[in-house]
């Protein structure tokens, strides 16, 4: 009884490779926009606290040098998130783009894991059918057999 082989087998395990590397980009891709949101959280959290500080100092009475101080750092703040706003839109395009490349891969994977399945199931058959006959050749030769003694 022979051994199945796929016919595909090296393909099919390039294609896996390939579809394993274009995962671990997608992964890298992610932490990346993860990041940038972070920061972009960090720097909400930040605006907020020096709002209420600006506020309470108000509320206490500051001078003019101290709220153009305040507004300064919240301008300065507001333009930093603006900008990791929009790298936070390009990086989720790099994702996005990266997503499709995952699953066109992985499609390519899915394709030649089918043809394999299909593979397997005529060699399955094949040898069914190879041991049907086996079968039938040793009962004819035994019936052979019994009727020559």
């Amino acid at each position: 009884m022979k051994k199945f082989k796929f016919s595909l087998a090296h393909m099919l395990d390039l294609k896996d490779h390939i579809l394993d590397e274009e995962q671990g980009e997608l992964q890298r891709r992610k932490a990346e926009a993860q990041e940038i949101q972070d920061q972009i959280d960090y720097l909400n959290k930040k605006f907020q606290e020096i709002s209420g500080n600006m506020t309470k100092s108000q509320a206490e009475g500051v001078s003019v040098l101290e709220i153009r101080a305040y507004n300064m750092q919240l301008d300065n703040i507001r333009h930093q998130i603006e900008f990791f706003k929009e790298e936070k839109r390009k990086a989720d395009e790099r994702v996005e783009e990266q997503t499709q490349r995952v699953l066109s891969a992985n499609q390519e994977v899915s394709k030649l894991s089918k043809l394999e399945d299909r593979q397997y199931e005529v060699y399955v058959h094949e040898e069914q059918k190879e041991e049907e006959m086996r079968i039938e050749e040793l009962v004819s030769q035994r019936l052979v057999e019994k009727r020559k003694i």
